[in-house]
């Protein structure tokens, strides 16, 4: 549907998801639709991306202070300023009937006098008394304010999915280290969690520092998702570490997750730690593991094992080994 039909089946109540993914929303049209949304009850979930600075989203978040019938606000690929998120924490503020946000944007100081550290601090004071939160997603770009973030979610104990993208660990980030592995310990209900493309920012970042991440994320025995696609330093000594003590995990995804080579350690003078090539090891813990989707490396693991697992594992379902292996070889 073009944004017209979209407004329309909102103003008939005729539809639950509003998706504009594909649609080039104006100020305009956000002012518009931030009209005909106050007195809608059939939306659910409303998907906007790709905007750059948009006023027009304000009015959209002034307006949902009031609607309690949206569950789901998707933003993705959006670039925000500090009056957006003043008008987004007001939303949280005063409407506890969001259960889901997805915040995949992007800061950008557009003016001579930003204070991005207050208005942030404001967006996180709102979660923390927004308590009917279960579903939270944000790109990490400003990493230094991460602590802040981190802080205010601990308090949030309905959460149930979580996803960090773009945590980067470096000299400063780990000097809060507390606040993020206290965000596990917490939340001893997550099911869902993603660490997409976790950075080491820095060569300094010891390996014992990154086990006691994974160990208190080991002691989230009720997850049954984790993906950690893309992220660095991910040791195949901590996830059999999780596997071991959590049954649960139904879903698994290492992809990306070998950045480094050996040749790469030596030449970045990085510690041997940051290279994985071990992912033959985590054979063992996976055969007989309930695990139904499950996407690794293939092309580090040897080939027999590959075999070996698939033919052995009757629980995966879905998994990107069979692109190993040749046409009937598991017959």
């Amino acid at each position: 549907m073009n944004k017209n039909q979209i407004f329309e089946s909102i103003k008939n109540n005729s539809i639950e998801v509003a998706n504009f993914t594909n649609t080039e929303l104006t100020d305009d049209d956000c002012l518009k639709l931030s009209n005909i949304i106050v007195d809608n009850h059939s939306v659910s979930k409303l998907i906007i991306r790709n905007l750059d600075i948009p006023i027009g989203i304000n009015y959209i978040f002034d307006t949902l202070k009031t609607n309690k019938y949206i569950k789901s606000i998707i933003l993705n690929n959006i670039t925000f300023n500090d009056k957006n998120y003043y008008f987004l924490s007001e939303m949280l503020k005063y409407n506890k009937s969001i259960q889901k946000i997805d915040l995949d944007v992007k800061y950008k100081d557009d003016s001579k006098n930003s204070d991005f550290n207050t208005y942030f601090k404001l967006f996180c004071d709102s979660l923390i008394i927004h308590n009917n939160l279960l579903t939270f997603k944000i790109n990490l770009e400003f990493n230094r304010l991460s602590n802040m973030l981190f802080d205010s979610l601990t308090t949030n104990i309905s959460l149930k999915s979580l996803t960090i993208k773009n945590y980067r660990l470096d000299k400063f980030s780990i000097k809060y280290i507390d606040s993020f592995i206290k965000l596990f310990d917490n939340h001893q209900n997550l099911t869902k969690l993603t660490i997409y493309n976790l950075e080491l920012g820095s060569r300094n970042i010891r390996k014992t520092t990154l086990q006691q991440i994974f160990d208190h994320i080991a002691d989230l025995t009720k997850l049954n998702y984790l993906n950690l696609e893309n992220s660095q330093g991910i040791s195949i000594e901590f996830i059999n570490n999780i596997l071991n003590k959590n049954k649960n995990i139904n879903y698994l995804n290492l992809i990306g997750t070998d950045h480094f080579t050996e040749d790469d350690c030596k030449k970045y003078y990085l510690p041997s730690y940051y290279c994985i090539n071990d992912y033959d090891k985590l054979i063992d813990t996976l055969l007989d593991y309930n695990v139904n989707i499950l996407l690794i490396p293939g092309d580090k693991l040897n080939h027999v094992n590959i075999i070996k697992l698939l033919t052995h594992n009757k629980y995966i379902i879905k998994t990107n080994l069979y692109n190993y292996l040749k046409l009937n070889e598991l017959h």
